[in-house]
């Protein structure tokens, strides 16, 4: 009796699968790996890893390992064509199948597709038994399995022998509730996580290091908690404190649900604290910052109003100086305008009181020549005449002592700064005075 062994594999993330385009027509599936029978060593498809990587979340793996020349790869074109072709009336040949007892597909196949609108699955096809060598065939088998994560057997004579299309699309049905490919602990795989955990598993059958098959997947779940913190921690850096610490139960929560690591969970608790410490230091460093350059700005304000104030009070003291000193220039030529009218007063006293005293003189010499009726007469007027003029040269010391006291009295107002209306008061008395003693001299 032959049978038809059915794994079915989901990760979230990356399998074993050929074609990264989900349900592209036209495409087929392509190899997992290849072995060389010179070094006894396999390949992988590079390329196949690379479209793994990119595979959205969830992923499904269901590989078909089985006998040779059993409907393997018809089987799954036509579960493919169930999820996608309903709308192509030929079913596309994605695995290669043909019409001899030749085998057609060695070792493993791949092709990713689509069973709904959410995730991916990749189909496997695998076939090892007529490769030779009973170890490589193990190994195979070691590789489907470590990246599967369901299996199922079914008896192809009773598939063949009932309504084989009805059979299959309950299968792909059925299939389509395969399990999603996870961790040890649980945490969906993602595309990144599955190709690497492919590579391991090739470097190990490669290096026959067997007791590295236990710590295959704890390093892959160590890396999906790394993943997994760059993801959910590192863009609370852009967050306030008061942000994260309101979102930190939401926030470890959802990488609970990727990383299952009792010790990522608490690395990442353990970071999100640190997160919350470092951004509070830093919001009340830039707070400090901010108040010290708000003192700043104000203390320069504050200064150039003063500057301000200042340079006002400087353009009105100069302003002052300048009236004060075109007051005192106005003042000291008036001044000497006063200086040169007194001098010139003082002058034509002086010569008026020489010319009285000459007048005088002379008139005493001239009675011999007055007639004798009349010396009595001349006499009462000589007399009276030097008695005017006696007081009058006392007035004229007395008008020329009060003009040298006023003179004296302009030149210390000038000394002293006095204002333009001291000076001004002054000059008038002494005009006055001027004044007074031309017409005392002119009577």
């Amino acid at each position: 009796m032959k049978k038809l062994l059915l794994v079915g594999l989901s990760f979230y993330g990356v399998l074993f699968a050929i074609c990264i385009f989900p349900v592209a027509h036209g495409k087929s599936a392509q190899p997992v790996f290849k072995f060389d029978a010179t070094t006894g060593k396999i390949e992988l498809n590079r390329n196949f890893l690379t479209d793994i990587a990119k595979l959205p979340l969830p992923i499904r793996v269901i590989a078909m390992n089985g006998d040779s020349r059993v409907g393997k790869s018809t089987t799954l074109n036509v579960i493919n064509h169930v999820w996608n072709g309903a709308n192509r009336v030929h079913v596309e040949e994605i695995f290669s199948t043909g019409d001899s007892l030749a085998t057609v597909a060695r070792g493993v196949w791949a092709y990713i597709t689509k069973a709904d609108k959410e995730g991916s699955v990749v189909l496997l096809d695998v076939e090892a038994p007529d490769l030779g060598a009973d170890l490589l065939v193990a190994h195979i088998h070691m590789f489907t399995a470590m990246i599967s994560s369901g299996l199922n057997i079914l008896d192809f004579e009773k598939l063949s022998g009932s309504d084989y299309l009805k059979a299959v699309e309950t299968l792909a049905t059925e299939l389509k509730e395969s399990p999603i490919k996870r961790t040890l602990e649980g945490s969906p795989v993602d595309g990144v996580a599955l190709a690497e955990l492919i590579e391991r598993i090739a470097e190990t059958i490669n290096t026959e290091s067997w007791l590295d098959f236990a710590n295959n997947y704890h390093t892959i779940e160590s890396n999906i908690c790394k993943r997994s913190e760059a993801k959910f921690i590192a863009p609370l850096f852009k967050l306030k404190s008061e942000q994260i610490e309101s979102e930190e139960k939401n926030i470890l929560d959802a990488f609970a649900k990727e990383c299952r690591l009792e010790n990522g969970l608490t690395s990442a608790r353990e970071k999100l604290q640190q997160i919350i410490q470092a951004k509070k230091s830093r919001e009340e460093i830039e707070m400090i910052i901010a108040e010290y350059k708000s003192r700043i700005v104000e203390e320069v304000e504050k200064r150039a109003e003063s500057e301000e104030e200042f340079q006002k009070i400087i353009t009105d003291r100069d302003k002052v100086i300048a009236k004060e000193t075109k007051a005192h220039n106005e003042a000291e030529q008036k001044a000497q305008n006063l200086m040169e009218k007194l001098n010139t007063c003082e002058s034509r006293l002086k010569a008026d009181i020489e010319k009285g005293w000459m007048h005088a003189a002379v008139r005493s010499a001239i009675p011999a020549d007055i007639p004798g009726g009349a010396e009595f007469l001349y006499n009462r007027r000589e007399k009276r005449k030097e008695a005017d003029e006696t007081n009058c040269n006392k007035m004229f010391g007395d008008e020329i002592k009060k003009l040298q006291e006023n003179q004296k009295r302009i030149i210390d107002a000038l000394e002293s700064k006095y204002s333009v209306r001291e000076l001004s008061e002054a000059l008038i008395k002494v005009l006055s005075l001027c004044s007074e003693v031309m017409d005392l001299h002119f009577r």
